[in-house]
């Protein structure tokens, strides 16, 4: 129902108020929110958890869009679309894997770590993947 109502608001010259503009400016803050709510869980790092977060990193930040990259381009997609997946491939490990491995009773710490770290990360591999979309 919801999701009949919001095309038929999209495809209809029917203007929202703006109101609903604000919705946006108030989403804004909820990624660096989330990351502050993970900082708050983590205890004195563990020389164990720096050693295995670096293969998470490796693997979510560097082979991931390289992989995507080639199974994209293998595909015959390219522009917009390549750009759009490669750059999803290279995106942060996110909260959502702490719920995840709190749930399944997994190191929490640890999913912690990896989110906290990728994230750090993502400011120096994303300027680089997308620098590298652009130019291949």
């Amino acid at each position: 129902m919801d999701l009949a109502l919001g095309f038929m608001i999209n495809f209809s010259s029917i203007s929202l108020p703006k109101f609903f503009l604000t919705l946006g400016l108030m989403a804004m803050p909820i990624v660096p929110l989330m990351l502050f709510s993970v900082s708050l869980v983590l205890p004195m790092p563990n020389i164990k958890h720096v050693v295995i977060v670096a293969p998470a990193l490796i693997i979510k930040l560097c082979i991931a869009p390289l992989l995507s990259f080639a199974i994209v381009s293998f595909f015959g997609m390219d522009g917009l679309a390549l750009k759009s997946v490669v750059m999803e491939a290279a995106m942060p490990t996110m909260v959502l894997t702490l719920v995840v491995a709190s749930h399944h009773k997994l190191d929490y710490n640890l999913s912690a770590f990896v989110i906290l770290f990728t994230a750090a990360s993502a400011f120096i591999t994303l300027p680089i993947t997308s620098w590298l979309i652009r130019n291949f």
